[in-house]
Parts: C-alpha cells; sequence; structure tokens
C-alpha cells in the first residue's frame, strides 16, 4: 500500500534522460524554454491536510488540480514556442487537455514530439492529449499569436473514471507577454525525428485481463501477492512479442505499465476503438486501457534480462495486487554481455523491508541496508542542516522501513 500513499503526498519528479547530438540536431526549445509540469490532484480536510488514501482501495481523485506541486498556477510566458515535458502524476486521474485562448475561446495547436520512451518519428499536432497516470507527453505550444493574453489549459469531463468536481476542468494558465528575448530554437522542429521500425509480422502471442476478483485487482486472476504464479510469462532476450491487453470492466480504467521495454501500441478496441495519431508514432512503456477496452502491443525484450513488473498505474490498483512479472531469459548472440545486463531481482528477499529497533539511523543504514549504506550515496548531506531548516524533522524518528519504501516507490513509479 505504500506506493499510492508517496504518490499522494508528493513523492513524484522526472528523471529526464538527453543525448545532446539529438537535441542539437533536432533544434527544439530549450534552457527556460524547456518546463517540466507534472499534473496532478489532491484532496484536502477542512484544516489544510492531505486526506488520507492508505485504506482507499479503489481510486482517489482529488479536487484540487496542481501542477508542479501548485494549485492552479499562472506561468508568465513570451510569445514564442514552448516546450513543455508532461506527467501525470496523480493517483487516478486521467487527464485529457486542451489549451485555449481566453478571449477568443480557439484551441492552441499542440505539437506532440515525445513519449514515454523518447522521441515520436515524426510530430504529431493535435488540439487535445490524453495524459493517464505515468504517461509521459511532450508537446511544444506556439504563444507568438497570443501577445499580452492568457490561455488556460482546460481538462475535459467524463473521462473514464475519473469524477468531475468543481474546478478540475482547469488546470494552469499562461500570461502571454509582448517581448522575446530570445529566437533560439524557435522553429518548427523536423518533419522527421528519430526512426522507429515496423514491428515483425510473425510474432509471439499472449493476453493478460486486468479485472477485479476477490476485492484484489488482478492480472489474468493472478494477485501480486500469488508468489508462486505471479511470474506470467518468460519471454526470450531480443524476441518482440504481441500482447493483448484486456480490460472488460465497463467503469475502470487501467494505464499498464511494462517494466524496462518499449513498445508501439497496434491496435484499440472497443472503448475508444481508435489509436490515438500521437500514439501511432510513439515509443511507450504504459499503454491507457480504458473502460470495456482491449489495446494490443508489440513489445521489444531487449537488452536487459531479468525479472520485471508490469502493473496498473493508478497507484491505488497497483497498491492491491495489480501487478505481476515476466521474466526475460538469456539468449546468446546478440552482442550483449549480459553479465552487464544484470540487473537486482526485485524478487529477491535481499530487498524487502526489514524491522529495526535501535533508534541510530547511521547504525541501521550500515547495518540492515548494508548494500544501500555502502553506496555512500548520501556522504555530503548535512542531516544536521535539513533538520535545522525543516523544523520537527528528525530523520532518527522517521521508521527505517518508510525510508526504503520511499526509494522502492521511487523505482517502481516510473
Amino acid at each position: 500500500m505504500i506506493t499510492s500513499v508517496n504518490l499522494f503526498s508528493g513523492l513524484a519528479g522526472f528523471y529526464i534522460i538527453e543525448d545532446p547530438e539529438v537535441e542539437a540536431q533536432l533544434g527544439l526549445p530549450q534552457d527556460k524554454y524547456d518546463i517540466p509540469l507534472a499534473l496532478n490532484s489532491k484532496q484536502y480536510t477542512a484544516t489544510g491536510s492531505l486526506i488520507s488514501v492508505i485504506n482507499e482501495t479503489e481510486s482517489t481523485y482529488g479536487d484540487v488540480i496542481q501542477v508542479n506541486g501548485q494549485p492552479w498556477p499562472l506561468l508568465s510566458v513570451e510569445p514564442r514556442k514552448y516546450r513543455f515535458r508532461i506527467l501525470n502524476s496523480s493517483l487516478s486521474r486521467t487527464f485529457n487537455i486542451t489549451v485555449v485562448d481566453n478571449g477568443s475561446g480557439d484551441h492552441l495547436p499542440l505539437e506532440v514530439v515525445a513519449s514515454d520512451s523518447g522521441f515520436l518519428s515524426s510530430p504529431v499536432t493535435t488540439t487535445n492529449l490524453l495524459i493517464a497516470m505515468a504517461e509521459r507527453w511532450e508537446v511544444i505550444i506556439d504563444f507568438s499569436s497570443y501577445e499580452n493574453r492568457n490561455v488556460t489549459i482546460v481538462n475535459g469531463k467524463n473521462i473514464f473514471d475519473s469524477i468531475d468536481f468543481p474546478n478540475t476542468d482547469q488546470v494552469m494558465q499562461f500570461n502571454v507577454g509582448s517581448t522575446v528575448s530570445s529566437d533560439v530554437n524557435n522553429s518548427s522542429p523536423p518533419s522527421s525525428l528519430v526512426s522507429i521500425g515496423a514491428p515483425p509480422t510473425s510474432l509471439v502471442n499472449r493476453k493478460f485481463k486486468f479485472d477485479k476478483q476477490n476485492d484484489e485487482w488482478v492480472i489474468n486472476g493472478v494477485p501480486f501477492s500469488d508468489v508462486n504464479n505471479r511470474v506470467l510469462a518468460a519471454p526470450q532476450s531480443g524476441a518482440t512479442e504481441i500482447w493483448v491487453l484486456e480490460n472488460h470492466n465497463p467503469r475502470w480504467s487501467h494505464p499498464i505499465h511494462i517494466h524496462l521495454v518499449d513498445f508501439q501500441i497496434l491496435s484499440r478496441s472497443g472503448g475508444r476503438d481508435t489509436v490515438e495519431p500521437y500514439e501511432k508514432v510513439a515509443l511507450k512503456d504504459v499503454a491507457v486501457l480504458g473502460p470495456r477496452e482491449t489495446v494490443t502491443i508489440a513489445v521489444t525484450f531487449a537488452p536487459f534480462v531479468g525479472v520485471y513488473m508490469f502493473h496498473c498505474h493508478n497507484a491505488i490498483h497497483e497498491d492491491h495486487a495489480m501487478m505481476d512479472a515476466f521474466n526475460i531469459t538469456a539468449i546468446q548472440g546478440l552482442g550483449y554481455n549480459v553479465s552487464d545486463l544484470m540487473f537486482a531481482d526485485p524478487l529477491n528477499a535481499t530487498w524487502r523491508a526489514k524491522n529495526y529497533t535501535d533508534l541510530n539511523a547511521q547504525s541501521n543504514l550500515s547495518s540492515i541496508l548494508a548494500t544501500f549504506a555502502a553506496t555512500n550515496a548520501y556522504t555530503n548531506v548535512s542531516i544536521k542542516a535539513a533538520e535545522t531548516e525543516n523544523a520537527g524533522y528528525r530523520l532518527a524518528q522517521m521508521p527505517l522501513v518508510f525510508l526504503y519504501a520511499l526509494m522502492f516507490a521511487v523505482y517502481i513509479s516510473f
């Protein structure tokens, strides 16, 4: 149950990986014109504290929309192109955003250039962008025609199972100025971005049904708690397979995140009954399963071998067992040094949380979490300074199990 609690408490952010050569070739907006936006929705008590989600078993939507931790923020921008890297870090809310000029009501074009796993093969222009939990999309927005005007990111209504509240249709506002301080990287992106090959036509086919049974969210009837059966597939390293993801429920949506792979969305039937244009040219690691939808994807299992998770990224569903595993087996002849590609097995008991009684946090880090302590990751961090700056903060009072869970949640959430 720890991922939803940590995520709702604000443990979400960006880990941006770039290739400087590719960035230079594409000439997309950079520096102050390249802005990450983490969207989420929260809910507070009458005293201003976050509600507790520890006992929630279905979904928490929230009635306060936040961007980068700020409720309904205002951002001043110049009348030129900006690049926005958008993450949906909500527990359960799916966004369907449009960008609207407050005066005319016109919809600004969104030029989608990248997704979860990198650049699209070509830019796709749209006026609305569906972003489910844990999805990442990058868009270019051109404010050059909107000098001295206000522009708003608007969220759609009645999106899947998301519950609407007053003002959850508003996300954030841009105040467009009149002066451009730099025209660097202010042109249109190239018509071709990167090469994404077509998947093979003859492939292994697997089906996975996402459902709820006996108050547990399950995949093919198997909850994550079933340690003897939760490894549902063993693809060969380097292989490409067709996976059919099925959601027959008329109410719930499931954004399915598959760890350590890239995949292409081939088809979507039922529900929306279409693959969005920007999905067709993208490599993804999250596929949105709306109510009564079946999504077919082509997944390539390379270059990493090992045991990895796939799960629903509605964090409530994930915490309540809608997560299983697949084991990528090693084969020879791919040109990889397999020993260099092995990650720690997340099912290994070494990584499970451990109890402790000693309140000395440093001794616990050194003994109970010996592997982590050996990395010396925080040797230059002043805990005393942190305590001084954050009234009431005491590392020794934070349960070590929780410290470990924080690290694990970062890994499994994105």
